[in-house]
């Protein structure tokens, strides 16, 4: 090689050095930001878990049941509604593996005791109705992917020769 390209080769990684420096600060901003804005909720160690993946959790559980996200975050006491609400604050339940008073905020139910008596009900129609625990399983699986990164983004690991 000769003394210009090995100097085009320099700038270029330079460059990409500086793109990936600007990277990691950004990822560090969000960071900091997502910290600013769950307060308390986020513990030093586990996994962020942002409203924004609440709310598409609830516009699952709203479209397998046919109803408006709306009506199902709203106060309407009819089964068609109270089910989803449920099996919704469950699920987030479920998947965040956190405190009652925090799925409370997440999902702002009126405080922990109403999270407290969904869940209940929502182990007890699973228990006793099995077309109910199969939709709650299934949405349980879909919940945790969305939740996850996908396997593509996980670096493979080399194979052993």
């Amino acid at each position: 090689m000769n003394a210009v390209t090995l100097e085009r080769l320099s700038e270029d990684a330079a460059e990409k050095a500086g793109y990936l420096a600007a990277i990691a600060e950004l990822r560090a901003r969000l960071n900091r930001l997502e910290m600013a804005v769950l307060g308390d909720m986020a513990r030093p160690g586990a996994a962020l878990f942002p409203r924004i993946w609440v709310d598409r959790l609830a516009e699952l559980v709203a479209y397998e049941y046919g109803i408006e996200v709306t009506e199902l975050r709203g106060s309407f006491r009819h089964p068609r509604y109270t089910r989803p609400r449920f099996l919704w604050v469950w699920l987030v339940k479920e998947i965040a593996k956190t405190s009652y008073p925090q799925v409370s905020q997440l999902t702002g139910y009126a405080d922990h005791t109403a999270v407290m008596h969904a869940c209940r009900r929502v182990n007890e129609w699973r228990a006793s109705t099995p077309d109910f625990r199969i939709v709650s399983d299934q949405l349980l699986q879909i919940g945790d992917a969305l939740r996850s990164p996908p396997a593509s983004a996980a670096p493979e690991a080399e194979p052993a020769e």
